[in-house]
């Protein structure tokens, strides 16, 4: 489909990617008027340049290998009600009319069919429509089409699960999870002095083991397995969610499924997001033998969460060949898969990661962390509660101001020399120069404001400088380092593992290019379990 790397081609192949689609009747070329006010049909411009012309982009969503949606930049979906009609941009949701097949050769050329058979093609009456007589070639027909991926960002979970499909992105999950983040690595962390980590999760979390598709159980599992192990090793934790339904800032980390940021604009998707934090049930599987399900809660036993709950409401199914019985009861501290809020390892709960100032206004952002932070202080009065700094141009003291919560208030800042045209053409110099006298300057006014403790809860130890020395990154990871160590409530790297070497907090310790040396600030740890690239990351904290 396109111009896509067959090197990567089972991978990329099936993305969720913005297209370049192109008629093929003489110069006429399919265009998307965009949805709404009378602009719903799809036309075709007959102008006089080349055969083919370049038209409007849209973001396509793959329903299976051969299946796909379209999508405008409006948000509208091309829809067509079968033979004879014309396709327009006028659906709101995707569903069969929605759906069309894409049939594709060797040189980017491709058919468009709907469901029922009929292939769509460019009309002469300037229309896309349902009425192409029998099967079209691939010579210039009014049925073929040129289509071109002129943008392939998005590789998250959600591109992942629905690229494979379940079974394969299960089997790829499982080997990834199995291998990358072991125990060895909070061996590595114990020693080094790091004594926490950090540990995003997707909202699908909450629906672990079946969560809804295309996203793949078990990660629930590893957070299980993460608390084991920091607990083994007196190392905490900091649950974050990573990801919210919708996506909070369109990035593959948050699982947008095509670059939109949905979850502002649903007031289903914030109330999904407090139930994510409140966990209300789910299933567990234990040692194969039986499954515990809540199934209902009196006024006499309280709703589990993912912070738990000193009692819950539960069935245990006790599952044998032959048999199957039913033992209904309340008991205390049933199982620390279901109950975070008293796990000795837990030091927070970030409510969300990244949420974007172009995306997400921030008086619904401020309303959302002050349900979240009850939601919160109704399981524990001790634990943390984080709220991350709107990403983009914004003021960090627009959170100070939005008294959140009383007690145990944490603001996360993310600092980059990254991501930004202002650092492009930064030499060495000038980036450490920028930390002391922007970051530093920063982070002394935050400290000194009576509001929340600060929190750098990621940073990496990588610029755009380019052909930089091992000095020059030890230099500059030093300043960093030196930097912010003094925010009140310690830093996060990000991350612990990584195929881009200087973003790989290991290596960077194991071959040299950032010293932590003997500061007694170095504490805490940052761990990212949730996405289909786990990662892990690092936070220094004062406080323990």
């Amino acid at each position: 489909m396109g111009n896509i790397s067959l090197s990567r081609l089972e991978l990329r192949l099936y993305r969720e990617e913005e297209i370049d689609v192109k008629g093929g009747r003489e110069s006429k070329a399919w265009m998307v008027m965009g949805g709404g006010e009378g602009m719903g049909n799809c036309s075709v411009d007959g102008g006089d340049g080349d055969k083919w012309q370049e038209v409007e982009l849209e973001r396509l969503w793959r329903v299976s290998e051969s299946e796909f949606q379209f999508r405008t930049y409006q948000g509208q979906f091309l829809t067509c009600d079968g033979y004879k009609n014309s396709v327009s941009a006028t659906a709101e949701t995707p569903s069969r009319t929605e759906t069309f097949y894409i049939e594709r050769n060797s040189n980017s050329r491709v058919h468009l069919k709907l469901k029922s058979g009929i292939y769509l093609q460019a009309s002469i009456g300037n229309q896309l429509t349902a009425d192409y007589p029998g099967t079209p070639a691939w010579d210039d027909n009014a049925a073929t089409f040129e289509m071109t991926i002129v943008a392939n960002n998005l590789h998250g979970d959600y591109q992942l699960a629905n690229g494979y499909g379940h079974d394969k992105a299960k089997d790829i999950l499982k080997t990834h999870r199995n291998s990358f983040i072991t125990v060895e690595d909070f061996d590595f962390l114990y020693r080094h002095g790091i004594n926490a980590v950090r540990i995003p999760v997707g909202w699908w979390i909450a629906y672990d083991p079946n969560p809804p598709a295309p996203f793949i159980g078990g990660s629930l599992e590893r957070l299980d397995n993460a608390f084991s192990w920091a607990q083994a090793y007196n190392i905490k934790c900091i649950i974050d969610l990573h990801a919210a339904p919708g996506s909070q800032n369109g990035m593959e980390h948050s699982a947008s499924r095509d670059g939109s940021t949905g979850w502002p604009m649903s007031p289903d998707y914030i109330s999904q997001t407090l139930t994510v934090i409140e966990f209300p049930s789910f299933q567990i599987m234990k040692d194969g033998h039986f499954k515990l399900v809540v199934v209902s809660v009196p006024d006499t036993c309280r709703t589990p969460t993912l912070l738990g709950h000193d009692k819950w409401h539960v069935h245990l199914f006790f599952i044998s060949s032959n048999t199957l019985e039913t033992h209904h009861s309340c008991f205390d501290d049933v199982s620390t898969k279901l109950a975070y809020a008293k796990h000795p390892a837990l030091l927070g709960i970030e409510l969300l990661n990244e949420p974007s100032v172009a995306g997400v206004p921030l008086d619904l952002l401020v309303s959302y962390y002050k349900q979240g932070y009850q939601i919160v202080r109704k399981h524990s009065s001790t634990a943390y509660v984080i709220v991350c700094q709107r990403i983009g141009i914004a003021d960090p003291l627009e959170l100070y101001q939005a008294n959140i919560g009383s007690t145990n208030i944490v603001l996360d800042l993310h600092y980059y020399n990254l991501f930004d045209t202002f650092f492009v053409n930064m030499s060495t110099v000038d980036n450490i120069k920028f930390i002391y006298n922007s970051r530093e300057t920063q982070l002394q006014a935050l400290n000194s404001a009576n509001g929340p403790l600060v929190f750098i809860g990621e940073w990496v130890n990588e610029w755009n400088v380019t052909n930089g020395s091992q000095k020059d990154y030890q230099d500059f990871g030093r300043a960093q380092l030196e930097v912010y160590n003094a925010a009140s409530f310690g830093w996060s790297y990000w991350t612990l593992k990584n195929d881009r070497k200087h973003w790989d907090f290991e290596w960077n310790i194991r071959n040299g290019f950032l010293q932590l040396g003997r500061s007694p600030d170095v504490k805490i740890s940052n761990i990212l379990a949730l996405l289909g690239t786990t990662c892990i990351c690092f936070f220094l904290h004062g406080i323990l």
